[in-house]
């Protein structure tokens, strides 16, 4: 089965294949927003997202992103791949928090792209979604929008778009405030944390919106708005070492609450996971919601 990866290298360039490519129409250049998700951790969420995206949003191919996993699990990941996927290599060694891999992307290999739809690998698409996305490409052709998020300020939004090319200059950084780098982000495999889980003051990509808004290049959209779908959501609670997770729920009753309602989403996930799926897992993952059952 037919993959390529794509390399951003020191100079900038895309090495194996052209991401950004518009097609003109009749004299005029047609928007055709591709769609890219980054595939943190798990294999199984990001198989049935992109399952889901293939069949209901139209998009002739679809861009991965892998980060927090091991050499092997993303490897495991590319052999069960459907060929309409194409990979943009993200680098081992860099931070693997959303906001970092988020600016990597699209002040890299990314950067002329026109309009991106970023969706969280969890999302999973429940209809046909066609309409939608070539309803909104032609409003974004038509005006200078450059992000456009759903409304409500959450730690990763399940769907926006954006356009690299129309980013302005000086826009800010996408990261959240305080800006914070864990080893726990780029290996969840490999290391856990401990500590209570902080809220930050402002959330990714809150900084860049309220900017661009100001230059009438960012909006919001009722999430109601997007094509149903499904998002689980919270595998960042996972991170945490089982032991210490139940030592801050037993003190929490919002947080134990939330976890509740979180983790039931991902057994039920997990139990209905096809034999061959399941063996592409994170063996770490597997163990983490094993003893937290």
């Amino acid at each position: 089965m037919r993959l390529e990866s794509v390399d951003y290298d020191k100079q900038g360039s895309v090495s194996v294949f052209p991401v950004y490519q518009r097609k003109k129409k009749r004299g005029g250049i047609l928007l055709k927003s591709k769609i890219v998700v980054i595939s943190w951790w798990s294999n199984c969420l990001v198989l049935q997202s992109m399952k889901t995206v293939l069949r209901h949003s139209g998009k002739e191919d679809v861009l991965l992103v892998q980060c927090g996993k091991s050499k092997a699990s993303r490897e495991r990941l590319r052999r069960f791949l459907d060929e309409r996927v194409r990979e943009i290599h993200y680098p081992d060694d860099r931070p693997a928090e959303h906001f970092q891999v988020l600016e990597y992307l699209v002040r890299g290999p990314l950067k002329g792209e026109e309009g991106i739809w970023f969706l969280d690998h969890d999302v999973f698409l429940l209809g046909d979604a066609r309409l939608f996305f070539q309803e909104l490409d032609r409003k974004f052709q038509k005006n200078k929008i450059a992000l456009f998020v759903p409304e409500g300020r959450t730690m990763t939004n399940p769907a926006f778009w954006l356009s690299p090319a129309r980013l302005p200059e000086n826009c800010p950084s996408f990261s959240p405030v305080p800006a914070k780098t864990s080893r726990v982000s780029r290996r969840p495999d490999v290391y856990s944390r401990q500590n209570t889980p902080q809220s930050p003051e402002y959330d990714t990509l809150v900084k860049a919106y309220e900017a661009m808004e100001k230059e009438g290049k960012a909006s919001l959209f009722p999430l109601l708005f997007f094509p149903e779908h499904e998002h689980i959501g919270g595998l960042h609670l996972l991170t945490w070492d089982p032991r210490a997770l139940k030592r801050l729920i037993a003190k929490d009753i919002g947080l134990k609450n939330y976890f509740q309602n979180t983790f039931s989403r991902f057994l039920a996930f997990y139990e209905s996971c096809p034999q061959e799926w399941l063996a592409l897992e994170d063996e770490s993952l597997l163990k983490r919601i094993a003893q937290l059952r």
